[in-house]
């Protein structure tokens, strides 16, 4: 069961300190700083916040930013999307104003985005990837030659932020094709990448193409395009788990709390060494404050790698529980 929609009055200080942990998991950020700022003005006289505990709140909230799904992409690629925007926003332009009736429709805008149609969004795609993808070094037709082991891992980690799951997989195992006889700690590394944090089919182009336009709706706030698109790659490629991820998060902040579970359970089944789908799973299990079911995300995800940015999160929540008696 969520928490209700509406904050409820006269808690204690450990109550909103929990009700603050479920909110934000599920991401309804109002009732979450609402029920912060409660839990700050209940907070026993003999108990004044000290800096230490200022210091471990402070620890709190960054994790719980990273290990909100959508939170964390948006983190973690922000800037680079804000340029890619910016810059597809003027490819889109140019092509529309050959167009005379779109073009007389589209002065009148304050932004071409405002006019939503297939064709601006193909124009949008297509220019990303033929155009400033390669341009920043992450072309998606092909593997740049001749880097270093630590580049391509580099690489790896910059194609699966944006979505980009086979370039990621090419990378990784070009660190292994160079690393793996020496079993250093970087092709370790590498397979611990391959093993949990992508795919665990290959996946066809345009799948990938589509869960890369839907990752870029979600930074942009266009998150019923955004879901539209997930669950078109939910029922189009029952196999790729990357997408599913994403909704779920948005069918749990929506209040679609058996939908989720839905798909979080398909995720599983299709990949159960997903790490992400680990954490999707341990953000469920505190916006339900099933705490033993937090534990067991935690140890999975951890023992699939406990070097992981997401599963380190995790594991502070699950440290702050415990260390200020939230059981």
């Amino acid at each position: 069961m969520l928490p209700p929609e509406n904050v409820p009055p006269g808690l204690s200080h450990t109550e909103y300190l929990k009700l603050q942990l479920r909110y934000n998991s599920i991401g309804w950020m109002r009732q979450s700083a609402r029920a912060m700022h409660l839990a700050v003005t209940n907070q026993p006289d003999n108990e004044s916040m000290s800096e230490e505990a200022k210091k471990r709140a402070g620890a709190l909230f960054d994790a719980l930013e990273k290990v909100l799904i959508l939170n964390e992409f948006s983190e973690e690629v922000q800037k680079q999307f804000n340029g890619i925007c910016d810059f597809t926003l003027s490819e889109a332009d140019k092509f529309l104003d050959n167009i005379q009736y779109v073009k007389q429709a589209k002065d009148g805008l304050k932004s071409a985005f405002t006019l939503v149609t297939q064709t601006v969004q193909e124009t949008i795609d297509s220019s990303l990837e033929r155009t400033l993808l390669p341009a920043l070094g992450l072309p998606l037709d092909r593997v740049i030659e001749g880097k270093t082991a630590d580049e391509y891992f580099q690489l790896a980690q910059r194609y699966e932020q944006i979505g980009a799951c086979e370039p990621a997989r090419e990378c990784a195992q070009r660190v292994l094709d160079l690393e793996l006889k020496k079993d250093t700690q970087l092709a370790n590394r590498a397979q611990r990448f391959i093993r949990g944090r992508l795919p665990a089919r290959k996946i066809s182009r345009d799948a990938m193409l589509k869960h890369m336009s839907a990752l870029r709706y979600t930074v942009m706030q266009k998150e019923d395009k955004a879901k539209n698109l997930f669950a078109e790659l939910e029922v189009k490629h029952p196999n790729f788990e990357w997408p599913l991820i994403p909704l779920a998060a948005l069918e749990l902040k929506a209040g679609n709390l058996d939908r989720c579970k839905y798909l979080l359970n398909r995720a599983q089944q299709v990949n159960p060494g997903f790490i992400k789908m680990w954490c999707a799973k341990g953000r469920l299990a505190i916006a339900e404050w099933f705490l033993l079911d937090l534990d067991y995300c935690v140890e999975r995800a951890t023992s699939l790698d406990s070097f992981d940015p997401q599963t380190k999160a995790l594991a502070n929540i699950q440290q702050f529980v415990n260390q200020n008696g939230l059981r």
